[in-house]
């Protein structure tokens, strides 16, 4: 007779004793580890990102007309409901958001640059995402561990050049302008494109193989019509995504001929699902505020706009706007922004294409697309190709860096991460070769990726030294700003003088718009006058007032003025740069 063993019954609590009595906490312990295996490099990235974005992110640059964009945000907040932002042509979503943090931690001066850079540091991560899908890819053929590592190589690599180039920390990251937080929108929809049009690779765990990604796929891997189900919801997102992108700016109506013809050629069964025209409607649902704006608000008014300002940014300028004159400005200019090549006072363009350091970034940046390409995601070199073709026909200039180094950021995202890319196929191949000889090649590549990643922070901190030896810092709006609010009365105007008109911060922004839009986000009642000779008694009803002006103030030198008020200087504090009077009715 066959007798069957016990259960033994002294194991479970030897388990048990092991984790407390309890298998919960194991269990949480478990999953939490699960996470920073999987997503310790993103970590890795955004505290990078912080750490190098956060030190001068509300001094350098100087406030621009982003200023502008704020008081939008601000008006939001107030009640108001706008379909657009300070420009017809843009969307209104940044604004929405920014309106909700006022709406969560109160108005601030601060907010719209923290915003600014927590999406900038999202830039940085979404670069990480599409460079561990191409690390992924380029690990093919390997084991799971060894996929998943070529995931964190790609992350870092394409996460980690972003993540140090000067232009997205000064510009993208800095600079309060919805346009600057396209990088992030286009980059995401387009790893999701890549997600939803070809998969990575999956490890077959036990087999020490990938399934290729162009590789039949299983049947309950298939939705209807022959693609993965699962897929579509990446293509909605992309659709949605690009739709945010073109909220941004404009210049992503580049962009719709690559991803209607990436779909098309290489997602055709999609159209056979629902999937394609979820991620229409998705995609309109991005851009529903301009299409409210041109349909139903007004008749084509972003266009208009548009048209309007091309011809009054050309007017008076000395620069060549034909198609060829654009096209030889950016090709001087993209090499100096991959390669981080900012200067207070730049060097003329020829010298910059003969460094070294700008030619092996610019290599670097096209071998990075090309090893995007030779990965199958195609949509990485035909973006960025498109995108450069089509830019000159587009009214900007692009020589002024690292100001507007905008218009060419969504380019670098793209670029890095197909870098991140190629390090791991060169990481595969150092490591194919025999034991010793491979170490050392995965020695020298680590050490030379680490020095291509790091070094674009040598110009950002002399640019940034530079800058602060100069004083061309918003400190001293800082320091006027806490000078003004000590020296005022309760329910004391502030007239902001014409002469502060004189002092300009960059593209339209001008000082007294600045200090227009630090005093209604801090609720101190203003009068900004246009010109000198406009009558301050009509302005306000106040017996005392305070005017802050560039030097002398110009608007109590005409007679009426004079005659009407007694001037008195007040002492602004040391670095303050602006003056302070109070003004008192004869």
């Amino acid at each position: 007779m066959t007798v069957s063993a016990a259960p033994d019954s002294t194991r479970a609590p030897a388990l048990d004793e092991r984790t407390g009595g309890s298998t919960v906490p194991q269990s949480a312990r478990a999953v939490g580890w699960r996470w920073l295996v999987a997503w310790w490099p993103l970590l890795v990235l955004a505290a990078l990102a912080f750490a190098v974005r956060w030190p001068n992110l509300h001094y350098i640059p100087q406030f621009t007309d982003e200023v502008f964009d704020g008081q939008v945000a601000y008006g939001i907040w107030e009640g108001k409901r706008p379909l657009i932002g300070v420009n017809a042509y843009t969307g209104a979503f940044y604004y929405y958001v920014l309106a909700g943090i006022f709406w969560l931690f109160g108005p601030s001066i601060y907010a719209p640059r923290v915003l600014v850079l927590v999406l900038g540091i999202g830039a940085v991560l979404a670069t990480g995402l599409l460079g561990a899908d191409l690390g992924r890819r380029a690990a093919r053929g390997s084991g799971e561990r060894s996929v998943r590592a070529a995931g964190w190589i790609g992350a870092l690599v394409g996460g980690g050049l972003l993540a140090t180039s000067a232009v997205h920390v000064l510009t993208n990251s800095h600079l309060a302008w919805p346009h600057c937080t396209l990088p992030l929108y286009l980059t995401l929809s387009l790893w999701l494109l890549e997600r939803a049009l070809t998969p990575s690779p999956s490890p077959l765990r036990g087999r020490g193989e990938t399934r290729p990604s162009n590789s039949p796929l299983s049947a309950p891997e298939r939705g209807a019509g022959g693609v993965r189900s699962t897929r579509g919801w990446a293509l909605v997102g992309a659709g949605l995504l690009f739709g945010l992108a073109q909220q941004q700016h404009p210049t992503m109506l580049l962009l719709w001929p690559v991803f209607l013809g990436y779909v098309a050629v290489r997602g055709w069964t999609y159209f056979r699902t629902r999937w394609a025209y979820a991620a229409i409607v998705a995609f309109l649902v991005g851009i529903s505020p301009l299409i409210l704006y041109n349909l139903v608000a007004t008749e084509l008014g972003s266009l208009k706009e548009s048209q309007e300002q091309t011809s009054g940014y050309q007017e008076g300028r000395d620069k060549d706007f034909s198609y060829r004159g654009r096209a030889i400005e950016i090709a001087q200019s993209l090499p100096r922004i991959v390669a981080s090549a900012v200067e207070l006072r730049p060097a003329t363009a020829e010298a910059y294409l003969r460094d070294p350091r700008v030619l092996g970034y610019t290599a670097l940046a096209v071998m990075g697309l090309v090893a995007a390409a030779r990965l199958g995601a195609w949509s990485l070199p035909l973006a960025v190709t498109t995108f450069l073709l089509l830019l000159p026909f587009f009214p900007a200039s692009h020589d002024n860096l690292p100001r507007q180094g905008r218009y060419l950021m969504p380019l670098l995202p793209l670029a890095f991460a197909g870098v991140g890319g190629l390090a791991v196929t060169l990481w595969v191949r150092a490591g194919s070769g025999r034991q010793g000889a491979g170490r050392i090649g995965r020695v020298v590549l680590v050490a030379m990726v680490a020095l291509v990643v790091l070094y674009p922070l040598v110009p950002l901190s002399r640019y940034e030294l530079d800058v602060l030896a100069a004083n061309e810092t918003n400190d001293r709006y800082f320091v006027t700003l806490g000078a003004l609010e000590r020296q005022r009365r309760p329910g004391e105007p502030v007239v902001l003088d014409p002469t502060l008109q004189r002092d300009r911060t960059g593209a339209a922004g001008t000082a007294q718009r600045t200090f227009d839009f630090m005093m209604e986000v801090r609720g101190i009642p203003r009068t900004m006058l246009e010109e000198s000779s406009e009558r301050i008694a009509r302005q306000t009803e106040a017996q005392t007032a305070l005017v802050l002006s560039d030097l002398q103030p110009s608007s109590i030198r005409n007679r009426a003025n004079a005659d009407a008020w007694e001037l008195e200087p007040l002492v602004n504090d040391e670095g303050g740069g602006f003056t302070l009077w109070r003004i008192t009715r004869r």
